[in-house]
């Protein structure tokens, strides 16, 4: 117990840790201490260094609450018949567990079981319409947005990611230039950029990159 528990992922060596030292209770006949650390390698992101030891945790913990049979099931056989099974919040974790293992399918599955995506956080609003960019379901994109204002830069920001992936190029840009907010003022002037390079208006690229504050290689080279 030397080594504090961190909430996010680290590395081999917690995970290690973390189910030895719970296998370990379990010989000492400790059991809640042991369930205590099995439940930390039960996590809402993907990392395959972790999958041997969360595979083993969810096999014991099964055996203290169906849930965890449930989860196993849904990440690792694919048996989605059992999200109906869980409550709200395990569902959120699981469509973040998906959208981490870039099984978009998957995520936009969970969240869609959910409904009312609407009033859920903003960063699963997020995470289902990024999931639903991956997919290339545009359309879906751009009447799930139709509503975002010039305050909401990362909807107006994705929004415009599907018109560019429509190759509605204008659309695109209308809406990459209603962004204000500062973190994503670059980016969009980038993908702007990029449509112009597309266009071959190679003038207006040079006018574009020359708003871009934080220069990158791919700036450069573009």
């Amino acid at each position: 117990s030397y080594v504090k528990q961190e909430f996010k992922k680290t590395n081999y060596f917690q995970y290690r840790r973390d189910y030895n030292v719970g296998e370990i209770y379990l010989l000492k006949n400790e059991k809640d201490k042991a369930i205590e650390y099995f439940k930390r390698l039960v996590t809402d992101y993907y990392d395959p260094q972790l999958e041997v030891y969360e595979k083993k945790a969810l096999k014991i913990l099964e055996k203290t609450n169906e849930k965890y049979r449930y989860l196993y099931e849904i990440k690792y056989q694919n048996n989605f018949r059992l999200i109906e099974k869980l409550d709200e919040q395990d569902l959120l974790d699981l469509s973040n567990y998906f959208y981490e293992k870039k099984e978009f399918d998957k995520t936009v599955e969970i969240l869609d079981k959910l409904g009312n995506y609407n009033e859920q956080k903003i960063n699963q609003k997020i995470i289902y319409l990024q999931s639903l960019l991956k997919l290339d379901k545009n359309k879906r994109v751009i009447e799930l947005t139709k509503d975002s204002q010039v305050g909401e830069s990362n909807f107006l920001f994705i929004r415009a990611v599907a018109y560019e992936q429509n190759k509605d190029y204008s659309r695109a840009i209308y809406n990459y230039e209603k962004i204000q907010d500062i973190k994503l003022k670059d980016r969009a002037n980038f993908r702007v950029g990029r449509i112009y390079y597309k266009l071959e208006e190679y003038t207006k690229v040079k006018e574009i990159l020359e708003k871009i504050n934080q220069k990158n290689e791919g700036i450069d080279s573009l």
